[in-house]
């Protein structure tokens, strides 16, 4: 059963093997469930309840880094 936090990848009905994109994906994957279960229930609790505040923050954050890498990649450049 898919649990809070938990990621999933589908893979096309037909394939036979991972992709090396899928291999690595499969090994986060597995690094953020060993992660969650370290969790207590009160911060599996917090997690629930600001997962969509936590999101935002790190897709906003992934863009800030992406346009600070772009800025000092034409600083440098």
């Amino acid at each position: 059963m898919v649990q809070v936090g938990q990621i999933v990848l589908l893979s096309p009905a037909n394939s036979k093997e991972c992709t090396v994109e899928e291999a690595e994906f499969l090994d986060i994957a597995e690094s953020v469930d060993r992660t969650l279960l370290k969790l207590d229930s009160s911060e599996r609790q917090i997690l629930a309840k600001r997962y969509d505040l936590l999101s935002n923050v790190a897709s906003y954050n992934g863009l800030l880094l992406g346009v600070s890498n772009t800025a000092w990649n034409a600083h440098t450049s």
